[in-house]
């Protein structure tokens, strides 16, 4: 057998299959050809937000040269909204400088003067926001949010309906004094870990329960977190747009204060919470009572989450 003939024979599989390694240079031109893909897609998508954003703007042109309601300003103030609408769904520019764009448009076209519009920047409103933003972010970066949930669970217990009950609770008083949804991107992180553990302890002819629990822990902290956003009056933006309406809408009223709000807004919200608990635990729950494990277990699964957190999410970029 000459040299060739070995080279040949040590090149063939022995069981007549296709084993060959692809090498370097296939493995950086499939690489590249998906990069390139990729590439495609983002640019067809990136025409498609500037076609819409065109259609928009000259809509907004045409409407500016109609007068709505006998008042030119009104047909203006339409087009500006529908350029910044715009502008916010397609994300061709910073989110920052649409904001910043009546600073400068309203005053351009003729409707207030660039003071009015900068007084409203800095109204009671919007250093309310900017408040509960600071406070998720400093929960989120001293990990407060996970020290507290897990505090709530150690004195529960480790009963399924106990563990969904503490988990719903934390969440609701979080959301009490954070963003709602800011509480429900900080809450999840901490129930995937306890659910995880449940669910690997759970008997085999429980496992179906199990993996009923996760979904009402999952649909307890979005419920909660809701209800939290109910009771305070910094709970949820809109609870905050409503108290500057009011004040706009009927100046005459008397103020919209955080213990007028919260004197029947945390009533009616722990009288929901109940009741979304019950049902929670009758609708996923009923057969469903193991507990997990023993306690050193439980405490050992709750150290790990605290030790190692999440990758960080964006809490003021809601």
């Amino acid at each position: 057998m000459n040299s060739n003939d070995r080279r040949n024979v040590a090149t063939e599989p022995n069981d007549g299959s296709d084993t060959s390694i692809p090498s370097t240079e296939d493995l950086e031109a499939s690489e590249t050809d998906s990069v390139d893909e990729e590439n495609k897609q983002e640019n067809g998508k990136s025409w498609i937000r500037i076609i819409v954003f065109l259609a928009a703007f000259i809509f907004g042109i045409v409407l500016c040269f109609i007068e709505l309601g006998g008042d030119e300003k009104i047909s203006k103030t339409l087009a500006i909204a529908i350029w910044i609408a715009t502008l916010w769904l397609t994300e061709l520019i910073p989110l920052v400088v649409t904001s910043f764009m009546p600073l400068f448009l309203f005053p351009l076209f003729g409707i207030v003067s660039s003071g009015t519009v900068a007084g409203a920047y800095m109204n009671n409103t919007i250093f309310l926001f900017l408040a509960g933003m600071l406070m998720a972010l400093t929960l989120e970066r001293w990990n407060l949010h996970r020290r507290f949930a897990f505090k709530i669970l150690s004195w529960c217990g480790a009963k399924p309906g106990a563990i969904l009950f503490g988990m719903m609770f934390a969440t609701f008083i979080l959301s009490m004094f954070v963003s709602n949804t800011a509480t429900a991107l900080m809450m999840v992180p901490n129930a995937i870990p306890v659910i995880d553990c449940l669910e690997r302890q759970a008997p085999a002819d429980k496992k179906e329960e199990a993996k009923k629990f996760g979904v009402a822990v999952m649909l307890g902290i979005a419920y909660a977190a809701n209800v939290g956003g109910i009771a305070s009056l910094i709970g949820t933006p809109p609870n905050l747009v409503f108290q500057a309406q009011l004040e706009i809408i009927y100046p005459d009223a008397p103020e919209m204060a955080f213990a007028d709000w919260f004197s029947f807004g945390l009533p009616l919200g722990l009288t929901i919470f109940v009741i979304e608990y019950v049902y929670l635990r009758l609708l996923y729950l009923r057969n469903y009572n193991v507990a997990v494990g023993e306690t050193s277990r439980a405490k050992s699964v709750q150290g790990a989450a605290l030790k190692h957190p999440p990758d960080r999410v964006d809490l003021a970029g809601e």
